[in-house]
């Protein structure tokens, strides 16, 4: 947030004393983060203003870019003009790892001083789950400007279970933020795919294989079929052939 305020204080010079009381007719300043598994971010920021009070104050959406680019790319972020909608303005983008951080501000500030212990983002590993919670303090200090503190959005894998989020939009926790210190907190957890396929994958075989000594256990025996006319002899049972008047085994007269 702290490069919104940097593209506040550069166009906000112009503004006039009624624009800045309109906050909300002036533009807007939204934080995303969208989190992935393996606790790396795609952050994205977005600092917009009215296309006609833009004109007015005599700036170009060029002018607004480079009124934030230096210090947002110092920061490791890659920026780019913007337009929404009636809205002009930037959009700031990178990628970071929120389990190596310990506070917001440092996606701004990488070498912030925070007062956070642990990760921002904590990642416990299951089996079967991974929970993810992100909680800390995010201070915007005492600063002012048309376009307001702004919002955060946050998208965490799998289902949120727990937030102090203002709104959600879809899969997003929406926070409208305040100047001076915020709290965030969210929870979510998701479902290990791998290790329920294992053993999803183990059950279906365990059971396809009783099914299977069941069939052959429960099938009937076939019984010994004989050719038609077959002859035995009355005393031994020995097989005999067509034409025999004695038993070749035990030598009984037939």
């Amino acid at each position: 947030m702290l490069v919104v305020l940097l593209s506040i204080s550069a166009i906000g010079i112009g503004a006039s004393e009624v624009a800045a009381q309109q906050a909300n007719d002036v533009g807007m300043a939204v934080l995303s983060l969208d989190v992935q598994k393996d606790g790396w971010a795609q952050v994205e920021l977005k600092a917009l203003f009215d296309k006609e009070l833009v004109a007015e104050w005599g700036y170009s959406q060029d002018e607004i870019v480079d009124g934030i680019k230096s210090d947002a790319e110092e920061a490791g972020f890659k920026v780019a003009p913007y337009s929404e909608g009636e809205m002009i303005g930037a959009r700031a983008t990178k990628q970071l790892s929120l389990v190596e951080m310990q506070d917001l501000r440092q996606i701004f500030e990488p070498d912030y001083p925070s007062e956070q212990a642990g990760p921002l983002l904590a990642i416990e590993r299951g089996f079967f789950y991974t929970r993810y919670r992100l909680a800390t303090d995010f201070d915007l200090g005492e600063a002012e400007g048309p376009l307001g503190p702004g919002q955060l959005r946050l998208t965490l894998p799998g289902k949120v279970t727990q937030h102090n989020a203002n709104e959600e939009e879809g899969k997003a926790l929406v926070w409208h933020l305040a100047w001076g210190p915020n709290r965030i907190e969210a929870e979510a957890r998701a479902v290990n795919l791998a290790a329920m396929a294992l053993v999803i994958s183990i059950i279906v075989g365990a059971l396809g294989g009783t099914f299977f000594a069941i069939s052959r256990l429960s099938k009937p025996f076939a019984l010994a079929t004989l050719p038609t006319g077959a002859k035995f002899c009355p005393q031994c049972g020995n097989s005999l052939a067509p034409g025999d008047t004695f038993c070749s085994q035990c030598g009984t007269k037939l």
